[in-house]
């Protein structure tokens, strides 16, 4: 599986050369057709909504 990355914050706003910032990244996971192709219906049955979804 794939993670989408959806939102970036950083605080501050503003970064410098050699300052410290800490950085957020919101991403959702989810399976490409070719990775679900091969797989089985109970297999991609199992993958959680939390799993593909996010959140």
């Amino acid at each position: 599986m794939e993670n989408k990355i959806v939102e970036i914050i950083t605080e501050p706003n503003k970064v410098y050369v050699g300052s410290v910032f800490k950085l957020k990244i919101k991403a959702i996971r989810y399976a490409t057709y070719e990775e679900l192709k091969p797989k089985t219906y109970n297999e991609v049955k199992s993958f959680s909504y939390k799993e593909l979804g996010g959140m």
